[in-house]
C-alpha cells in the first residue's frame, strides 16, 4: 500500500510539474515580442545549419 501511495504521489507530482511548466511557458510567450514568422525563420536557419554540419 505504501509503495502504491508513493508511486501515485510521484505520478501526480510529475503531472503537476508538467502543467506548471506549460503555464510558465505560456506566460513567457505572451510577453514575447518575437513574431511567429520570425520564430519560423530562426527555426529554418537552425535546421539548415544542423543539416550542413552533419552533411544532410
Amino acid at each position: 500500500m505504501e509503495k502504491e501511495f508513493k508511486e501515485s504521489l510521484k505520478v501526480i507530482t510529475q503531472a503537476f510539474l508538467e502543467e506548471l511548466e506549460l503555464s510558465v511557458a505560456k506566460k513567457i510567450l505572451s510577453k514575447s515580442e518575437l513574431s511567429e514568422e520570425k520564430a519560423r525563420e530562426i527555426g529554418e536557419e537552425i535546421k539548415e545549419g544542423v543539416a550542413k554540419r552533419y552533411g544532410l
